[in-house]
């Protein structure tokens, strides 16, 4: 693997440990660039950075207010990554895994995509998208 593959895949590992309870949240915001756009799967809302950050905060909690989940896991699978200069993708499944406060176990499957380019120190992520497995069962297109 070339050294500016291996640098994206080490930062994309760096920013989706921020996803997990035991992760910094401050770890997947540095990888955000401040003009990414996130569209994640549980709003109906294009999010920028400032946006998805309050988003994350309801999830997580923080400034002693607690978040919507006791615990929650997302693990990335099958990443592949892609390189085009200074432009990077990398793609994949994952899977969430959590205990929200107010209910069962909860279990999400879906597809993601970042789009990351090259700032002149380090990647980051100018467009992410979070979808859900079941909308790709359930509400697929017919052709």
């Amino acid at each position: 693997m070339d050294p500016e593959a291996q640098s994206l895949e080490e930062a994309f590992r760096i920013a989706i440990h921020g996803w997990r309870s035991s992760g910094r949240s401050a770890d997947l915001l540095a990888f955000l660039h401040d003009e990414a756009l996130v569209i994640e799967s549980d709003t109906p809302f294009v999010l920028d950075k400032t946006a998805y950050a309050n988003h994350l905060g309801f999830h997580r909690g923080g400034d002693g207010t607690p978040g919507l989940w006791e615990a929650i896991d997302w693990v990335a699978k099958d990443v592949k990554y892609a390189l085009l200069g200074r432009t990077g993708i990398v793609s994949g499944g994952f899977s969430i895994r959590g205990k929200p406060r107010s209910a069962g176990f909860r279990l999400r499957h879906g597809n993601f995509s970042m789009l990351c380019v090259w700032d002149g120190q380090q990647w980051r992520a100018l467009a992410v998208t979070l979808s859900p497995m079941q909308s790709h069962v359930l509400e697929a297109s017919p052709a």
